[in-house]
């Protein structure tokens, strides 16, 4: 994380500690007491800087790009789940966080 926010880590992994033991979310919807990998990453830092977002939701697709229908891997895994897909749903997911100004690259591989 860049310098100016590096001061949130240690509150972020305490709020980390408090998650332990929660469900994962294969539906990847927010605020239902289940947590996907990025989801985590947004509420710790949340909370970690008194409910102000670090890092920005954005509306999910399930949808190939440049199309109007969704991916048959993605209408597959739903429906295994019994969820509807959240086509438009505020999201996170690892590459948009990423991308987030409050992270700085240390290198590539």
């Amino acid at each position: 994380m860049k310098p100016r926010f590096q001061s949130l880590i240690p509150q972020a992994i305490e709020e980390a500690r408090r998650l332990v033991g929660k469900d994962y979310d294969s539906a990847f919807i927010l605020n239902n007491d289940m947590y996907y990998c990025s989801e985590l990453v947004y509420e710790i830092f949340l909370k970690a800087n008194q409910n102000v977002p670090v890092f920005t939701l954005n509306a999910m697709t399930f949808k190939a790009p440049g199309s109007k229908d969704f991916t048959p891997e993605w209408v597959e895994y739903y429906k295994k789940l019994g969820e509807p897909i959240p086509e438009g749903e505020p999201g996170i997911n690892p590459g948009a966080m990423s991308k987030a100004d409050v992270i700085e690259v240390l290198g590539e591989l």
